[in-house]
């Protein structure tokens, strides 16, 4: 049995499909936005889906295009109990999956040695605390670039909506602009830049509450257009959440999930 890994978001679905070697390689990645149509090449032997979802509609289309498509495979659905890391938290399945895999994941590449911080930035920005005893704490949650630059369209009827892909690849050099001369890069530069500020500030608020050094992960489809501004000490791992699911699917793959 083949296992895919899916990682669904509020704007984009990744997916990667274990290679034909039993040897634990992957190939065939594809990334998609929510709203484009489901096209996936994959091999005719039947298949465990392991499936982490912040997004209700991606998840029921994924579903249904499976079970139209794919009769003979298995779905299964990440939820906090897949997830070994301990937490000390108000309500832990009301955390993301995508956060508690992420700091799971972080914690596992740093050999499970905590302090850890993890910075994803998607469509939200989270910004996760492990402690020194590799207890997930909770974290920090703002509007992403998207987010902020939609919701700035949507609250000011002047000015332009550039949440699209397009539109944010204009966002060029940040340190060589200090002011935009226009509208357009005048809310480019500044959503970024309050973007970067914050998460720098955040971080290093939140690595002063430790009583040791601690390592910061950064993460998120929204990362690499900040990636060259972060601080060196920064591991930048954009598909962290994906690698984590992976590693669940991994461990049920050659289980009973009947």
């Amino acid at each position: 049995m083949q296992l895919i890994a899916v990682d669904i978001g509020n704007s984009a679905i990744k997916v990667v499909v274990q290679s034909e070697a039993s040897d634990g390689r992957w190939c065939d990645q594809y990334v998609y936005r929510k709203s484009d149509p489901i096209q996936l090449e994959l091999r005719p032997t039947s298949a465990l889906w392991t499936i982490c979802s912040v997004n209700q509609a991606g998840l029921e289309t994924l579903k249904r295009w499976i079970q139209e498509h794919r009769v003979n495979d298995q779905v299964h659905v990440i939820s906090e109990s897949d997830i070994t890391i301990r937490s000390n938290v108000e309500s832990r399945s009301r955390v993301g999956c995508d956060r508690l895999i992420s700091a799971w994941m972080a914690l596992k590449l740093c050999d499970d040695q905590g302090p850890v911080v993890i910075v994803d930035a998607g469509t939200a920005v989270t910004i996760d605390r492990v402690n020194e005893m590799g207890i997930f704490e909770g974290g920090l949650i703002f509007p992403g670039a998207t987010a902020s630059l939609r919701q700035m369209s949507m609250a000011a009827e002047a000015l332009p909506d550039l949440s699209s892909s397009k539109s944010r690849a204009r966002i060029g050099n940040l340190e060589r602009k200090s002011v935009g001369p226009d509208t357009e890069s005048a809310i480019l530069l500044g959503v970024y830049k309050s973007q970067l500020a914050s998460m720098l500030s955040l971080v290093e608020e939140v690595s002063k509450s430790f009583k040791r050094e601690c390592q910061v992960y950064a993460t998120g489809g929204g990362i690499l257009a900040l990636e060259k501004y972060l601080p060196r000490s920064w591991k930048v791992v954009p598909d962290l959440v994906l690698k984590g699911v992976r590693e669940v699917g991994s461990d049920l793959l050659g289980k009973d999930l009947t």
